[in-house]
């Protein structure tokens, strides 16, 4: 069922036409600053292996077409000894769907990548920014699923690749779509658990006491939504998930017309913000890394993490090729810095992985991955 009208203009009000939000605080400096010199050599990439998609008519609801799916990025090798503590990887299982919530009337694409093996695996989702697909997050998934995780891309109609061509598409960077994605979110969750296959994909290997979510740009927004972010009036039924153990944030965003402190005091799972010194949408409206850092300063400390990279722009955190030649690919030590840093932060909240956790904090962990002028802070 959609929000309310009134809560729909509540926020409305609250997030602007442009795919990221602004509010201009100064960040109070929480935790120490990392900087450390230029990281090693970029290692050559390793070959990329994937399933074949599928998509049994069975579980594709109103028969909804979709492209083949883009070739897979590989996930680039990196030495041992400087790599965090990680499982073998293997063949990834790649299924796809279309999954209605008959709730909503809603029909929802997802694309799940399976890691190798019959063990029980934790699960990532991962939400696209403004005109984004189920091939968003490529490179980032790919990672992910080659170190052991289930990865399940969500595709959200009505700010998805469809609204391309058509007038006035910034305005729907509304409060009536954020609430959307977020219930696209939590549907699928529960389809997760309701659902024992799709294609090849076994879904019964899911352990559902292991739910991640990450987003990029918009995709970051309902990422904080489900994490707990708050808004002035009360939501019924909120849009947050108590399911879901921890969240990263892809250039996150500050809300807009009303106090950042109470938007985000309320997120208390781990939480990971990613972001760059270029990561600005400029032809849209001025936004900079600085404000990107501001979730991070105001969520309540415990297990939350900011990582800034020198050079990093908005497309580059997309994590989809086509994206990111946009700008260029991005800098190894970009791709790099963002694949470990989330595979560590995965394995440590996820996991429960007590090396993964001293690998993100210790100086010769991810910091062995950063450049001059990146910046890795913890609270």
């Amino acid at each position: 069922m959609r929000s309310p009208a009134p809560i729909l203009a509540l926020f409305a009000a609250l997030l602007p036409s442009v795919p990221a939000l602004l509010h201009a605080a100064p960040p109070a400096a929480r935790a120490a600053i990392s900087i450390r010199p230029a990281a090693p050599p970029a290692p050559p990439p390793r070959s990329a292996t994937g399933g074949t998609a599928t998509r049994p008519a069975a579980s594709v609801a109103g028969n909804v077409a979709s492209p083949a799916p883009a070739p897979i990025p590989a996930a680039p090798a990196r030495p041992t000894a400087s790599r965090a503590p990680a499982r073998a990887a293997g063949q990834i299982t790649l299924c796809e769907g279309v999954w209605l919530d008959g709730m909503r009337n809603r029909a929802v694409p997802v694309r799940i990548r399976m890691p190798a093996g019959s063990g029980k695996v934790a699960v990532i989702l991962f939400s696209h920014g403004l005109g984004g697909s189920l091939d968003a997050g490529a490179i980032w998934a790919h990672a992910w699923a080659g170190a052991g995780f289930a990865v399940v891309n969500v595709q959200h109609p009505g700010t998805d690749s469809s609204i391309f061509g058509k007038p006035g598409f910034r305005s729907l960077l509304n409060g009536d779509q954020l609430a959307d994605r977020a219930r696209d979110i939590q549907f699928v969750i529960g389809e997760l658990g309701r659902r024992v296959i799709e294609g090849a994909c076994d879904l019964g290997r899911i352990d559902h006491t292991r739910i991640g979510v990450a987003g990029h740009s918009f995709g970051a927004q309902t990422v904080q939504a489900i994490a707990g972010q708050s808004f002035p009036m009360e939501i019924e039924p909120p849009l947050s998930d108590p399911r879901v153990r921890a969240a990263v944030g892809l250039s996150p965003s500050p809300p807009l017309g009303w106090s950042p402190e109470a938007a985000f005091s309320t997120i208390r799972i781990p939480f990971l913000s990613i972001t760059g010194t270029a990561d600005a949408v400029p032809f849209v409206i001025p936004i900079t890394a600085l404000q990107r850092q501001e979730p991070f300063r105001l969520m309540p400390p415990g297990e939350k993490y900011l990582l800034v990279l020198n050079g990093g722009t908005h497309e580059m955190f997309a994590g989809q090729a086509f994206r990111t030649t946009l700008n260029g690919e991005p800098p190894p030590h970009i791709r790099d810095a963002v694949i470990e840093a989330t595979l560590a932060f995965w394995r440590a909240t996820l996991d429960k992985n007590a090396a993964a956790l001293m690998w993100l904090q210790s100086p010769t962990g991810l910091r062995a991955f950063l450049n001059e002028g990146d910046v890795f802070e913890s609270r």
